[in-house]
């Protein structure tokens, strides 16, 4: 067994540190004495006290274990820089942040991956994380399956990563030439991280070098995205972790079938190697249609974006999207052309997170993969009113569950009613009649993957819940949405302004408090939010959520019935200091609207393009 030693970098995160300290301490060591280190960063004057309570408690009997205390705040980026050199009196280092969490056979991994890949002049480094979404776009990330049981990316790992002594030499070595320029040749998301990422200096340094780092196709650690430095808080880097403890199958670099670039595209060298007709092309690869047309410097790209007189063209039903191109799947969807052949909108030029229309093909091949749950509740029993909500929900493309919700005394002229119907539905009856009570029962009862309320003579448009599902499937980080303009008669289905319907964190948190329930009508609801705030519990806290911004899309999704409109028509959603700038931004008028989007921190929009089939985010 090699010297590897366990390096736990902590800042102010006492609950945070336990957890990850009792996660080590239930590994798997097979009597090798291991040197932990835990190195804390200082706040200000002092080391913080609950910190070091819990560093100096920790029993560690399988080794030395050495309390760090950092004579000054040297922030995340320095802290790892510093704690990496450790290195030197080891043979190689596992370094873990807090907010992470290990599998029990994280260390026997580490050491067998140590053995295999430590004379690998191409292996920056050796991962305990695998990623189920790409860091690039935050797609989800499948990689593909060879003889082994890793994969190769050429980006480091930050979630637990172990580096040799001779590969943090050579990084370090590297940074300390490199840590004032401009690192030019970083990919477009990474290049607008902070100042205090030491990330971006890393995959930079793999860039320019060749190096990958390696990582396992089961993930032996996870990360909780705590708040803190460099936190994405997106909720998708929470991989599933190996809980087995059966030894990994290691492969080399060479011979890896699976093997990724910065953005997470599978390289051309390993496609020719499963597709021999691509050998007499030089092409960059551009599946999830991400990469600015300004990077790709080869005279052709395989890619989903359009293009015209393609070369070579694949299908898009096998995912992940590289499985169809491997296996020669005929169809469209996938082609590679000459490089000035493929289109780019507008949008995509401008926003990250584009999302070309092939991308979601599975969804829109195979529309039930999402499904959908709508609640009306029915205080006064209007068939016609069902009539016009229920006709608009049984026209959707997904799959859906209609939960009716009424009081005792009208429950039988329902049943009659439904008798009398084709749509199916489900009825339930409370003895209370006000809208809280109808609603409470009614998401208690429908708990699909996407949730919506309506009432009884309010009607969806044609491709609602297609188009809801698209923006989650698009936007996996978006958990609220809402569509603008809902009572007004535009067939077009699309609107330039949303002014009027964007809310702020501070309107949000006005109308839990008033109880305006009525405002979320047609307001869809991922079922992650459900699990957050069960409506049993606080109905205001699930409709009005604290943790998420409404993400409004720039569509009609609903049109209010009269009641509704009469409902929510005399609400007062602006705070009087931020009603001049509000006038601007309804007015549209240019560089003064910005005012009231900063003061109100406003989230962005999805904007749909009819062109790609697909949406972006925009701030307006």
């Amino acid at each position: 067994m090699r010297d590897v030693a366990i390096i736990v970098v902590t800042y102010n995160r006492p609950n945070s540190l336990e957890r990850l300290l009792k996660s080590i301490v239930a590994a798997t060591y097979d009597s090798v004495t291991v040197s932990l280190y835990i190195s804390i960063d200082r706040s200000g004057a002092q080391i913080d006290p609950q910190t070091l309570e819990v560093a100096t408690r920790f029993k560690w009997n399988y080794g030395t274990k050495k309390i760090l205390e950092q004579p000054q705040h040297l922030g995340l980026k320095n802290h790892i820089l510093l704690c990496g050199d450790i290195a030197n009196d080891h043979d190689a280092i596992i370094v873990l942040e807090d907010d992470v969490f290990v599998a029990p056979a994280f260390y026997s991994y580490a050491q067998s991956a140590f053995s295999y890949y430590n004379t690998d002049p191409q292996i920056g480094g050796i991962s305990l994380f695998s990623y189920e979404y790409d860091e690039s776009a935050f797609y989800p990330f499948a990689p593909l399956k060879d003889h082994s049981d890793v994969h190769f990316i050429q980006v480091p790992s930050s979630w637990g990563q172990l580096w040799t002594k001779e590969q943090w030499k050579a990084f370090k070595s590297w940074y300390e030439k490199h840590k004032l320029t401009s690192l030019s040749n970083l990919p477009e998301y990474a290049a607008a991280w902070g100042s205090k990422s030491w990330k971006k200096f890393a995959l930079s340094y793999l860039i320019e070098t060749g190096k990958y780092f390696v990582f396992p196709n089961r993930s032996y650690s996870t990360n909780f995205e705590e708040k803190g430095t460099n936190s994405t808080q997106t909720g998708l880097f929470a991989s599933q972790l190996n809980l087995s403890d059966t030894p990994i199958k290691l492969g080399s670099l060479q011979a890896s079938l699976s093997v990724y670039d910065a953005y997470f595209e599978l390289i051309p060298a390993v496609f020719n190697q499963w597709q021999p007709q691509l050998h007499d092309y030089e092409y960059a690869v551009d599946l999830k249609g991400h990469k600015p047309v300004s990077e790709i410097e080869t005279p052709y790209v395989l890619t989903t974006r359009k293009g015209w007189s393609s070369l070579l063209s694949f299908s898009t039903t096998l995912h992940p999207l590289e499985l169809n191109v491997a296996l020669a799947m005929k169809g469209h969807g996938i082609g590679l052309y000459k490089a000035e052949n493929i289109t780019e909108t507008a949008s995509s030029k401008k926003y990250q997170n584009y999302i070309p229309n092939f991308l979601l093909g599975q969804l829109q091949h195979h529309p039930k993969t999402v499904s959908f749950g709508v609640v009306l509740p029915v205080s006064d029993f209007n068939a016609d009113a069902l009539d016009m909500s229920l006709a608009s929900i049984h026209t959707q493309a997904c799959p859906y569950c209609v939960v009716v919700v009424c009081p005792e005394d009208i429950r039988s002229a329902l049943f009659a009613y439904a008798q009398e119907r084709t749509f199916k539905f489900e009825i339930h009856s409370i003895q209370r009649n006000t809208l809280k009570e109808l609603l409470r029962e009614g998401f208690s009862q429908c708990q699909q993957e996407i949730n919506v309320w309506l009432r009884p003579g309010s009607v969806l448009t044609q491709d609602a819940f297609k188009m809801v599902a698209q923006a989650s499937t698009a936007f996996p980080t978006t958990s609220w949405w809402a569509g603008v303009a809902r009572n007004t008669d535009d067939s077009k289905g699309t609107v330039s302004k949303t002014a009027q319907w964007r809310w702020s964190r501070d309107q949000i948190k006005m109308f839990k408090i008033r109880g305006m329930i009525a405002l979320t009508e047609a307001f869809f609801y991922k079922s992650d939010l459900s699990t957050l705030n069960h409506p049993i519990d606080n109905l205001e806290q699930y409709l009005f959520p604290s943790k998420t911004n409404l993400s409004l899309i720039s569509l009609h999704l609903c049109r209010l019935s009269k009641t509704s409109i009469e409902a929510i028509s005399n609400v007062e959603t602006i705070k009087f200091k931020h009603r001049i700038f509000h006038y601007f931004f309804v007015k549209d008028i240019p560089y003064l609207r910005i005012f009231y989007r900063e003061l109100a921190q406003l989230p962005p929009v999805l904007i749909y393009d009819p062109l790609y089939d697909s949406f972006y985010a925009d701030n307006y």
